[in-house]
């Protein structure tokens, strides 16, 4: 395909689709992102209050290096957009009995807490678990997160090159059988089963291997100066300096396909956008 000659059509200007029409963008593609919102972000969204806009989606966000690769990889810089700032603690846990417990970036601090909290033996436990999502993490990081298709073969390859693999991942467990088999304070199996919800699932149906979600979090949580819509709203300006457009307040009614191909997309205004692309963020 000719870049210069190829109409792209993002639909949706969610990170998703704000990271492709970035990256399409920056090699040469007319690019068009149609949102249905008056703003980018998707569930990066704004509400406002008294005291100004309120996050109402995400209000931190973890794994900084994919963003800084995004900005890096299209030639500028994270820090040139945003103002962030590294939060010295990764999230603060309460529960209706008046008990809570603070979690850290530093491994040692977070098993010193919850050896306070929980008791020698699941301060242990949270070690081993912390061993295993490191572990799980850096092996499928690559073949399952930033791979462009999942392919089983790739991910077969991989745990049989490293069998030792398979008792990290724990494929004969749910993540709350796997963490009822780790730790015996409830407190901490319900915390950790979140990484289950954070997908719209449930820890009692979801795999074990979800637990790798942890080492994300322990790596880094950053917040954004003036709230999370600022790194949307980064990431559009990114892409409009790259020659991407943006159309807000107005949805895609419909995908035109002739033999075969995308051909256009009709938007919610009856206007008709010639694309022989189309990203779907919805």
């Amino acid at each position: 395909m000719n870049a210069a000659n190829d109409k792209v059509v993002v639909i949706g200007a969610g990170v998703g689709g704000l990271a492709s029409a970035i990256r399409l963008a920056h090699q040469g593609f007319d690019v068009t992102v149609v949102e249905a919102a008056a703003t980018p972000g998707g569930k990066m969204r704004t509400v406002p209050s008294a005291a100004g806009p309120v996050d109402a989606g995400p209000t931190v966000f973890t794994m900084r290096h994919v963003f800084d690769a995004l900005f890096e990889e299209t030639g500028s810089r994270l820090d040139d957009w945003v103002n962030l700032s590294r939060s010295e603690l990764l999230a603060r846990h309460w529960w209706r009995d008046g008990s809570s417990l603070d979690l850290f970036p530093d491994r040692a601090e977070s098993r010193d807490a919850i050896c306070a909290f929980a008791g020698d033996g699941d301060a242990k436990a949270f070690m081993k678990f912390c061993e295993d999502a490191e572990r799980l993490f850096s092996a499928f990081d690559a073949p399952m997160m930033q791979s462009a298709e999942l392919s089983q073969t790739e991910l077969t390859l991989r745990v049989l090159s490293e069998p030792s693999l398979i008792g990290a991942m724990r494929p004969w467990a749910t993540l709350a059988g796997s963490l009822s088999a780790r730790f015996r304070d409830p407190r901490l199996r319900q915390l950790f089963g979140r990484y289950a919800t954070y997908v719209g699932g449930s820890p009692y149906a979801s795999p074990a291997l979800l637990s790798l979600v942890w080492r994300a979090e322990e790596m880094g949580v950053w917040a954004v100066q003036g709230g999370m819509h600022m790194l949307a709203q980064a990431m559009a300006r990114h892409a409009r300096a790259l020659g991407a457009s943006f159309r807000f307040g107005e949805s895609v009614a419909k995908i035109e396909v002739q033999s075969g191909r995308v051909h256009a997309v009709q938007t919610s205004l009856g206007e008709r956008l010639p694309a022989r692309i189309v990203v779907f963020n919805g």
